[in-house]
């Protein structure tokens, strides 16, 4: 290691810090101190296998450090599917949970929260419940399996490179096609009421959110955290559309939402009676 990329990786990761949506300092200095290791592990370590890294407290392994640093830098950073509420243990559905890093921060705000998680990429899905077990979190269900309009099996394209970026679109990726469970979210939400739904179902959250709405069980959660993979064949359109489904609905657009690599994220949030 230089002393130039040395000097690079620490402006960087002040920069990165400072620039964070966390309201504490000291989260601030944490955050510092994680992406200054994340970025020179990922200069020093070459070799194949998981990595393991201590983040706010939690040992999480991931496929490379690399990817754990992107996730670090989107999601916990940019606090991208951040919501607040008054229930001390809210019931949240994480579609699209990876390796549990969303799931970790949920339980660091609400650590009484019933978490249900899925993840159609079996290696993902191992590091899934790795993390899961090692962290001994409790009150949680995880489940091997994507979203869709049918419960079916369907074809999924895992990507070797980066495991964040699997996708059910055959359009977008010259990777093999595995078959993994599909499930209807539209079926979950018609037995229970929910706080939040993370919705990151890697080109299909347009299908999703119609058959929520044919459905009528769209109402049953008060916050949604949608994103639309619009490089992955969903257009703009698309995403008035879906817009439009949730505002007829009672719910109201929140804008201001950090950028998404992928696409878009949108934040939809249940209004109260009187202001529907």
């Amino acid at each position: 290691m230089t002393l130039k990329f040395f000097l690079s990786s620490l402006n960087k990761s002040y920069q990165q810090a400072k620039s964070s949506r966390f309201p504490r300092l000291q989260y601030k200095i944490n955050a510092f101190f994680i992406l200054m290791r994340l970025h020179l592990k990922c200069r020093e370590h070459r070799s194949p296998g998981d990595v393991k890294e201590t983040i706010f407290g939690f040992s999480i392994t991931a496929t490379s450090y690399e990817d754990l640093l992107a996730m670090f830098q989107e999601i916990a950073l940019k606090l991208q599917y951040h919501f607040t509420t008054q229930k001390a243990a809210p019931r949240i559905l994480d579609c699209g949970a990876n390796i549990g890093f969303t799931v970790l921060l949920y339980k660091l705000l609400y650590p009484r929260s019933l978490i249900f998680a899925f993840e159609p990429d079996p290696v993902n899905y191992t590091l899934l419940v790795k993390n899961l077990k090692r962290n001994k979190i409790r009150n949680i269900k995880t489940f091997n399996a994507c979203f869709s309009t049918k419960n079916e099996m369907v074809e999924f394209y895992p990507n070797n490179t980066h495991r964040m970026l699997g996708t059910l679109n055959p359009v977008s990726t010259n990777q093999s096609a595995i078959k993994v469970q599909a499930m209807r979210l539209s079926e979950l939400l018609s037995t229970d009421v929910y706080d939040m739904v993370k919705i990151d179902s890697e080109g299909s959250e347009w299908e999703i959110i119609q058959d929520l709405d044919k459905t009528g069980t769209i109402i049953n959660c008060n916050h949604y955290v949608v994103a639309f993979h619009t490089q992955r064949d969903q257009s703009a359109e698309n995403i008035k559309l879906a817009t439009s489904i949730f505002e007829k609905n009672g719910y109201q657009r929140r804008d201001g939402l950090p950028h998404y690599e992928q696409g878009e994220l949108i934040s939809f949030y249940k209004l109260s009676p009187d202001k529907v």
